[in-house]
């Protein structure tokens, strides 16, 4: 088997062990925040009224941390990692098959960068447009929206929802995906994910990648 389709079933089997790990933290926050609720269940079983509310405001800015902080820094990791290694088996698959079929192009001799410069390669160079024409592509693309915000916004977007080329409306229809806004007034909103939006993410990294070794293969 050439090295092109190695990579690519590689990609398939890591992508079931990144979405074991991800199955793994969910589980474990899970457990954390049922402990963290039994624990306030019996500290506050004989508390009076005055004694509850000192309690839960002592509490609070913990059971944030536990229930949503954490998360969303474990959340947010795993989707740059998971991203981080799909568009670097696009670009190996680029490279292993200018080598295999000897196409006079490398993948840096195209204009761009990322999943849009292996896009380009996979198309006009490799000849799998097809491929991206999908209903996969297009959710790749949606991750990679909300993937650059995170990267390189630090997870905020400018809040524009009336106008409906801006990031924030392409964000505001993803499944799993919240944008949050503390305050009525703030000028901008910050991207919440969840598991089941990295696992949604995965999920479409190995469609996609099967529908390339598949391309491929019959190619």
């Amino acid at each position: 088997m050439s090295n092109s389709l190695t990579h690519l079933l590689q990609a398939m089997f890591d992508y079931g062990v990144m979405t074991r790990h991800v199955e793994l933290a969910q589980s474990a926050f899970a457990a954390e925040l049922d402990q963290l609720h039994a624990m306030m269940e019996k500290d506050l079983e004989d508390a009076d009224e005055h004694e509850q509310d000192a309690y839960i405001g002592n509490i609070n800015d913990y059971w944030i941390d536990t229930a949503e902080t954490i998360p969303l820094f474990q959340w947010s990791a795993q989707l740059l990692l998971a991203y981080g290694y799909f568009e670097h088996v696009l670009n190996k698959v680029c490279a292993d098959l200018r080598s295999e079929r000897s196409f006079a192009l490398a993948l840096k001799d195209l204009h761009g960068q990322g999943i849009t410069r292996a896009k380009a390669y996979l198309s006009k160079v490799v000849g799998i447009s097809v491929v991206f024409s999908t209903t996969e592509w297009e959710a790749v693309t949606q991750v990679s929206e909300a993937r650059n915000v995170i990267a390189h916004r630090n997870g905020f977007v400018d809040y524009e929802p009336d106008n409906p080329r801006s990031i924030y409306c392409k964000l505001a229809g993803q499944q799993n995906l919240e944008l949050k806004q503390e305050q009525m007034d703030q000028s901008d909103a910050q991207v919440v994910i969840d598991a089941n939006y990295v696992l949604a993410a995965l999920g479409v990294f190995d469609t996609f990648t099967r529908s390339v070794f598949t391309a491929l293969k019959d190619g």
